[in-house]
């Protein structure tokens, strides 16, 4: 089977607080001949001719039962596309809009609605990671009985012990998505307060938080080696 050597996939790793590092790397990509064409966990990617684009990176989160949702994002990326904004793909609330002239105006929306629809969608989020860090808890606090009651470290090493490493790895992404999710709401409630710009998390923020999501995967990857092993040695 013949690949395609006009697509590609990338993994994508943007929350609602990640809107300019989201931009700024569709930007890069696009300058090195690759525009988004689907927006994912795996984007996808299509080769183009290399150019400088301006990306703007919008959230239009569906109200509960609201069957105007859909005549609302039309009327939006028709506005948007009318003062020059092309939509390039959209997922999930997320909207991609690009256009090649360097000094278009920013799309313009209502603060407040920004706040809150990076808002609801961080809070989903967030309460995914934070029921997996309690759901997980027991395995832990079963660990640590144990080896408060005298039992040895090898017999828990194909359950309690590779748990404890992931609800460890959870433990330490829920409160860096909380923080900085928490950080990102008070600043953009006072610059909506003030008339200023709403800023988002950048490339460069990113690139700090690497470190968090390096500890999870090793974490991961380490609980998923330990029970491996554990597992093919009582065998």
């Amino acid at each position: 089977m013949s690949r395609d050597t006009n697509k590609i996939k990338r993994l994508t790793l943007f929350d609602s607080c990640d809107l300019t590092a989201a931009e700024e790397y569709f930007a890069k990509m696009a300058e090195e001949g690759w525009m988004i064409n689907k927006y994912s966990l795996f984007s996808e990617f299509v080769r183009c001719e290399p150019r400088s684009l301006r990306f703007s990176v919008q959230l239009i989160l569906p109200e509960k039962q609201s069957p105007e949702y859909s005549e609302k994002v039309r009327g939006y990326t028709e506005l948007c596309e009318q003062a020059g904004w092309k939509l390039a793909a959209s997922k999930g609330g997320m909207f991609i809009f690009a256009s090649e002239d360097p000094d278009i105006p920013e799309v313009v929306t209502d603060p407040e609605e920004r706040i809150e629809a990076a808002t609801r969608q961080s809070r989903i989020g967030l309460f995914v990671i934070w029921f997996v860090v309690l759901a997980s808890i027991f395995p832990v606090l079963g660990l640590i009985g144990n080896l408060a009651g005298g039992v040895g470290i090898a017999s828990q090493l194909s359950y309690e012990i590779p748990i404890s490493m992931v609800w460890i790895a959870c433990l330490i992404m829920a409160v860096t998505k909380t923080a900085l999710f928490t950080k990102w709401r008070r600043d953009a409630k006072r610059a909506s307060s003030e008339g200023s710009t709403i800023k988002y998390y950048d490339t460069a923020d990113l690139k700090r938080r690497r470190i968090v999501y390096c500890i999870f995967f090793i974490l991961l990857a380490a609980s998923i080696a330990v029970m491996t092993v554990s597992l093919l040695v009582t065998k």
